[in-house]
């Protein structure tokens, strides 16, 4: 199995199928996720299984 890969010191790419470890500043858990790039602002954002934006914190990932 990968590493896991801080956020901080790697973003994922735009499309990318990740296992993330994610938080709502009261508990951390793991889920898959796909990495969206806006291609206008260059922000980062994650979306769940069904294509909705997912609203934690992910602190580390692996490609899945």
């Amino acid at each position: 199995m990968s590493e896991w890969i801080s956020v901080e010191k790697q973003k994922p790419s735009h499309g990318q199928i990740i296992i993330a470890k994610v938080n709502d500043i009261i508990s951390e858990w793991i889920v898959e996720l796909e990495c969206y790039i806006c291609p206008e602002y260059g922000f980062i954002d994650y979306l769940d299984k069904d294509g909705n934006e997912f609203p934690c914190i992910v602190t580390e990932w692996m490609p899945k």
